[in-house]
């Protein structure tokens, strides 16, 4: 452990979080309680400073309270100021690769303030540049290659939207959907998206009724499923699948 000066510690250009809107009640936490984890970091190229590789919230919120301490003191509050942070080394063998994944993996993980998705979009995107594919990057984050897909889509939406994900105020899956709908649903499912409201996936792509043979290869392709069943509600469940596309392709007298 050391315990590192405040004008000795920089931010790690890889940090994938840019939301510290939680800053000031994270100061207010550490102002009485003082820090209870301590800090990570790695020396910097020129050696003089000391990089930050996890802990930019306690660093931010550390000089929060040092830019704030004596109005705090007069309001008859009690608490430390902060001339430093007390910081372990990061472990051995780091690239920047490895840090990403390392930094992404605790900031999923944050109870207090987990990464947002567009942060997760943009830290994806970096890998990515890096040589990464979409398969790694699920294997690195248990996750699997078409949620990492999904949420790098966000990167494409209008910015007003990317900036609703951050707030909260439009969910990433109704974006997902309005950034891949289909050219001719596109901007119907994008102005949806900017009034914050539910996407459904019919909105987002043209209604292209089967054919009858498609409505069979459908049809037969449900059949097979329900046989192979295990259980008696799941087989319940897609006989009830068959008998509505029967009825809706008009062949519910014939046998599949």
């Amino acid at each position: 452990m050391f315990l590192i000066p405040l004008n000795l510690i920089v931010e790690d250009r890889w940090n994938p979080r840019e939301d510290y809107t939680s800053i000031p009640d994270l100061a207010v936490s550490m102002f009485g309680m003082g820090q209870l984890t301590p800090c990570e970091v790695r020396v910097s190229e020129d050696g003089d400073k000391a990089v930050l590789t996890a802990g930019h919230r306690r660093f931010r919120a550390a000089k929060y309270i040092n830019e704030h301490y004596d109005e705090w003191i007069k309001e008859g509050n009690t608490g430390s100021r902060f001339e430093g942070l007390l910081c372990r080394a990061e472990p051995q063998g780091m690239d920047d690769i490895t840090r990403l994944i390392r930094q992404l993996n605790q900031g999923d993980h944050d109870v207090s303030v987990p990464l947002n998705p567009i942060e997760r979009a943009k830290a994806y995107k970096k890998l990515i540049e890096k040589g990464m594919n979409l398969t790694e990057i699920g294997r690195q984050m248990n996750k699997s290659a078409q949620q990492i897909a999904n949420t790098l889509s966000l990167i494409e939406a209008p910015k007003e939207l990317q900036e609703a994900v951050e707030r909260g105020e439009s969910s990433a899956t109704a974006v997902q959907r309005a950034v891949k709908a289909s050219p001719e649903k596109r901007q119907e499912a994008v102005e949806k998206a900017k009034k914050h409201e539910k996407i459904k996936v019919r909105d987002t792509a043209e209604y292209v009724p089967l054919t009858p043979k498609q409505f069979t290869a459908t049809i037969k392709k449900a059949v097979g499923i329900r046989q192979a069943a295990k259980s008696k509600e799941e087989q319940a469940r897609w006989e009830g699948v068959v008998r509505g596309l029967r009825i809706g392709a008009g062949y519910e007298t014939i046998d599949f």
